[in-house]
């Protein structure tokens, strides 16, 4: 099984292009910073993971997806190599499968703050009873 979930901000926009044939590929890469489980000290370290999404998925991030904004990932990992000055360089990188938007919609009336739904405190009229 190769799936990975992760929550973070977008380091800067996403960097988005468009394959070369028949049909035209878009191919949207960013940067997540994710924060580390554990503190130094009293600071929070991040690791900066690169993600890649292809064909709808990276026509959603080049539409949707902004600098700084928190969001969820289900990505699967993908590890390659390449020369580089003579140099065999390895990477990993991680596929989009899914996001979650995890700041909602500035001004939208949605559920309170802390994410919670206000529970009512009449139940008539509510459909189970």
């Amino acid at each position: 099984m190769n799936s990975c979930n992760f929550i973070g901000r977008l380091t800067r926009d996403p960097e988005v292009r468009y394959s070369q044939g028949e049909k035209p590929v878009c191919v949207a890469r960013f940067t997540l910073a994710v924060d580390r489980p554990t503190k130094r000290g009293n600071e929070r370290e991040a690791d900066f993971l690169t993600f890649k999404a292809l064909g709808g998925r990276g026509e959603f991030v080049e539409k949707h997806l902004k600098k700084g904004m928190r969001i969820g990932i289900c990505a699967r990992a993908e590890s390659g190599s390449y020369e580089k000055n003579g140099n065999k360089v390895y990477y990993t990188e991680f596929i989009c499968e899914g996001f979650t938007f995890c700041d909602g919609k500035q001004g939208s009336t949605g559920p309170a703050a802390g994410g919670y739904m206000e529970q009512p405190e009449e139940y008539e009229g509510l459909p189970f009873n």
